[in-house]
């Protein structure tokens, strides 16, 4: 898995390493972590990931969990922006096919659309287009509205956003419920249920039927 101390990662890869469907969880990082102290089945390896096909020694692996990506304003610009979560997502989905994997997950974004006149939700639409272009059996893609849960940085504007998102949370109904705040760890459940049984071709996970993974 690639994005193992993001948010969603950091729980994902707790969650597979307890799933019983998986014998060991390889999350290479940019740079040392404790995401592997204490977790018998996870590695965590420091890479470059400005040139992951070198520097990644490719593992056979038949599950690839791609939860890159950063915003804005860490990016900088539009350009790092993307060659973050396009370009390098799909460089880390590459280097899994060279080790065998099968089944593609990613974590995108509610609204995405390649066609977007929204920057952020276009690079997404993009993103995920182009993953479902590549040769895996199955790929999974999970559009999350805004995540709640402990950030190792500061975001108040987005901390602004999830109060609010959760003050008008029950008026949000029908087509509205994908918007809602969700849970970083319930998303985590959601990505490790269906690599359960991934199946085949592109299934799209919206944020209102990742909730129901929530507990």
């Amino acid at each position: 898995m690639f994005g193992g101390t993001g948010l969603v990662g950091r729980h994902l890869a707790e969650a597979l390493a307890e799933a019983p469907h998986v014998h060991r969880v390889h999350a290479p990082v940019r740079r040392p972590s404790d995401l592997a102290d204490g977790r018998p089945g996870i590695d965590a390896p420091v890479v470059d990931f400005s040139d992951l096909a070198a520097s990644t020694q490719a593992l056979a692996c038949d599950l690839v969990f791609l939860c890159l990506g950063t915003t804005m304003k860490r990016a900088g610009s539009k350009e790092v922006f993307e060659a973050v979560d396009h370009d390098l997502t799909l460089a880390a989905a590459h280097v899994a096919l060279d080790g065998g994997a099968h089944h593609a997950f990613l974590v995108s974004s509610v609204g995405a659309d390649p066609d977007s006149k929204v920057f952020y939700l276009r690079v997404k639409g993009r993103t995920e287009a182009a993953l479902a272009a590549l040769p895996f059996t199955s790929v999974h893609v999970f559009r999350p509205a805004i995540l709640t849960g402990p950030r190792s940085e500061s975001r108040p504007a987005e901390r602004v956003g999830i109060a609010l998102g959760r003050l008008l949370a029950p008026l949000m109904l029908g087509p509205l419920r994908r918007q809602r705040p969700i849970a970083a760890r319930t998303v985590a459940r959601a990505m490790v249920a269906a690599s359960e049984a991934p199946g085949r071709g592109l299934t799209v996970h919206e944020s209102e039927e990742m909730a129901t993974h929530a507990g």
